[in-house]
């Protein structure tokens, strides 16, 4: 009878966050007891190991006549996920309980929070998981759920699961090890500063994209230089630098890889196995080895990083467009383009009204899928451009897609183009009369 959340703590930035697993669900009104963000944005709960578990449930506030959205999902590993339960159209509030017939295997437990009917935060007082019997509690559940479906039957989402904010934390922290590991050789000062500039622009979704594709100019290449001055190696432990430096370039490569999503088809697979076996069995390193060697070796896997991309994605450029014009209604996914091996689908995944100069626009969130699988936006940037018109386009970590305005244009392959038509809402401040549905009308602009 344990609920194996207590204590835990969640991955992503909400305030009071400790407030979600203290054990207190009895104690709070409007201004204490509950954590908060603002939606959309996902709340991951690490359990620290995998669990059968039985029951999730968690309190949303109710001291109102609110209600919120959300989407219930759960991983062994934070890439693949597995969607239990979608609000849909549906708002709740209170007591939310799932109860899985067949027990799940997880890790993580994500609350996906989509949507609040009174204002741009969404709160959560108390979240706990049960592997096995659960306790009964004086309660009354606004929204309980028996889930009857075997885990292959449920909806299926692949990609880094944890915050790509916290990927780039690994990613720097794994960076300023090697540097300062090795500052003999390394003046470790100017990446200092780098490494800090990486930090401070981790939660900016497009500076942050920007700082991965600046790895190679600002770590590598430099890194290459000193190398170059190959009369200090003598002075200093070339052993522990060839290990450390080679050691935290490879686990820089594991990270992007973890970034970069895992397609999994065979091809793709081989591929990337190929690759590593590569890398590995090319950079076992001697004591003997000169900095020439080690020079070889880290441009073998600076190639392999700018090749990474191309190898995994798998992209060709001979592809049709599916349509002329289509409607395309809320969390529902169609072909866009589709070549002989790869079908590209988009899907509609939120539409809202956000303020901008002080003027409500209609914005729809867009993801895109390989092949059923969701494109992350390492995946997106490589074919996806988008003409912002409305000039409130930009990515999002939580829906996976990009936000679009009427008049915008999403170019795919800089040869197809797609142009924004119109986004339908069935809530809306802007229209006289909202409309029937909520979707999003594209054209073919080719």
């Amino acid at each position: 009878m344990a609920n194996i959340a207590l204590g835990k703590t969640i991955l992503e930035k909400w305030q009071d966050s400790s407030e979600l697993t203290n054990g207190n669900y009895i104690d709070y009104d409007g201004s204490k007891g509950y954590t908060q963000a603002l939606w959309p944005i996902n709340l991951t709960l690490d359990l620290e190991d995998v669990f059968e578990i039985e029951t999730i449930r968690f309190l949303l506030f109710d001291k109102d006549p609110r209600i919120y959205k959300y989407r219930l999902l759960t991983s062994e590993d934070s890439k693949n996920w597995y969607v239990h339960y979608d609000t849909a159209d549906a708002g709740y509030k209170g007591w939310q309980e799932f109860n899985f017939q067949d027990k799940i295997k997880a890790k993580y437990i994500r609350i996906h929070c989509l949507w609040n009917s009174d204002n741009a935060a969404f709160h959560i007082i108390e979240l706990q998981v049960y592997d096995n019997e659960t306790e009964q509690l004086n309660i009354n559940v606004n929204n309980k759920r028996i889930i009857t479906k075997k885990e292959n039957d449920f909806e299926k989402e692949i990609g880094s699961g944890l915050p790509i904010t916290q990927q780039m934390n690994d990613l720097t922290n794994i960076l300023e090890k090697v540097i300062q590991d090795n500052s003999g050789i390394i003046n470790p000062e100017p990446f200092k500063r780098i490494i800090s500039s990486f930090r401070s622009q981790a939660y900016d979704i497009e500076a942050l994209e920007k700082s991965i594709d600046s790895i190679r100019r600002e770590i590598i290449s430099p890194v290459k230089k000193e190398l170059e001055k190959g009369e200090k190696l003598g002075h200093f432990s070339v052993w522990g630098f060839y290990v450390g430096l080679i050691g935290g370039l490879l686990a820089i490569i594991s990270i992007i890889l973890s970034i970069v999503f895992d397609f999994k088809n065979d091809k793709q697979k081989n591929i990337t196995s190929q690759i590593i076996k590569t890398d590995t069995s090319k950079t076992n390193i001697s004591k003997t080895d000169t900095s020439s060697d080690l020079k070889i070796k880290i441009d073998r896997i600076d190639k392999n990083i700018i090749n990474l991309n191309i190898h995994l994605l798998g992209f060709e450029d001979n592809y049709q467009p599916n349509f002329n014009q289509v409607v395309i209604n809320l969390y529902e996914s169609k072909p866009i383009i589709s070549s002989k091996n790869n079908i590209i689908m988009i899907n509609t995944r939120y539409i809202t009204e956000i303020k901008v100069n002080n003027k409500l626009v209609p914005v729809a969130y867009l993801s895109f899928k390989l092949n059923g699988k969701l494109l992350g936006w390492v995946g997106l940037k490589e074919i996806l451009k988008i003409v912002d018109n409305s000039h409130i386009s930009k990515y999002s970590d939580v829906f996976m897609g990009y936000s679009v305005s009427e008049g915008d244009f999403i170019i795919l392959f800089n040869k197809y183009k797609y142009k924004i038509e119109r986004i339908y809402r069935t809530e809306s401040n802007i229209l006289k009369i909202s409309d029937n549905k909520d979707a999003v009308l594209l054209s073919i602009c080719n």
